[in-house]
């Protein structure tokens, strides 16, 4: 009997374990767990499309940082939006030189040397390594964001999480599974 008690226990995730695990800080979550450093790229303002093409042909990053001279993030664009706007599908946020890319026949020539600020989404998710898991949780159900920078006390970018690692590393520690190396 005492032994189907344990087994039964056993198959539910006690809630002190999330309450452990969501109110670990990010520097504390990223430290053990190791986020993949190749699912985003950082490029400095002016960096031109073409070149951020031909990293992402390279090291297949989903998310790339935009930052500015002390590596503080100042904006970002996915790996999806760069094929919107190379497919030139209408998406009105994205405004090159005034024109946006979805509307108006742009030589393809002259858009891969558009600077990457020019088409960058300009509020970044953005939270700190002192921040809980909880609050990058809440930033994703609130806003969606599939991606998160976290910048270290004085805003330099330490790593990106993206939802989906978060979700699976989560899940993975609750049920007790080894976490995958990326």
């Amino acid at each position: 009997m005492y032994e189907a008690r344990v087994a039964h226990r056993k198959n539910f995730i006690e809630a002190e374990e999330v309450e452990r695990i969501l109110s670990q800080t990010l520097d504390e979550f990223m430290k053990k767990h190791r986020p993949p450093s190749t699912n985003y790229i950082i490029v400095r303002k002016g960096t031109k499309l073409l070149n951020i093409i031909r990293a992402i042909a390279i090291g297949h990053p989903v998310m790339v940082v935009v930052v500015d001279e002390k590596r503080r993030p100042i904006g970002y664009i996915t790996d999806r939006e760069l094929l919107r706007i190379i497919a030139r599908k209408p998406r009105h946020s994205y405004m090159v030189m005034g024109f946006n890319l979805g509307r108006i026949y742009i030589p393809i020539e002259q858009a891969l040397n558009v600077p990457v600020e020019k088409i960058m989404e300009r509020r970044p998710p953005i939270l700190r390594l002192s921040d809980r898991v909880s609050d990058a949780v809440q930033l994703i159900r609130t806003y969606g964001a599939p991606h998160i920078i976290v910048v270290d006390d004085k805003g330099v970018v330490r790593g990106v999480i993206s939802s989906h690692y978060l979700a699976e590393t989560i899940i993975k520690s609750l049920l007790g599974e080894p976490h995958a190396v990326y």
